[in-house]
C-alpha cells in the first residue's frame, strides 16, 4: 500500500492511492460519504512508472507497510504520528 500527497485547504495530506471512479467518488462524497466508505475502490499498486514519476519530483508518495489486523507504521511524518490502527 501506498499514499499520494495533494494539496487541500493550503495544507499538505496524505492519503491511500485507490484505484476508483472518480466521479462515482464525488457524488458519494458530495452526498456525505468519504474514501474510507465508498464502495468499488481497490488499492493502487505501485507500479514502476509511478515509482518513476516519485523520483523526477512530478508526483510525491509515501509507503506504508502493512503489519497484522491491517495495522501499520508510517514511514516518514505524518498526520497520526508513527502508528495508525486501521487507517
Amino acid at each position: 500500500m501506498y499514499a499520494v500527497r495533494r494539496e487541500t485547504n493550503g495544507k499538505a495530506v496524505y492519503f491511500p492511492a485507490y484505484d476508483l471512479e472518480w466521479e462515482e467518488y464525488q457524488r458519494h462524497k458530495a452526498a456525505g460519504g468519504t474514501l474510507e466508505d465508498v464502495a468499488n475502490k481497490k488499492p493502487s499498486p505501485l507500479t514502476d512508472n509511478k515509482l518513476v514519476h516519485h523520483l523526477e519530483g512530478k508526483d510525491t508518495i509515501g509507503i506504508y507497510p502493512l503489519l497484522r489486523a491491517f495495522t501499520h507504521y508510517q514511514v516518514g511524518p505524518g498526520k497520526y504520528g508513527s502508528h495508525c490502527r486501521g487507517c
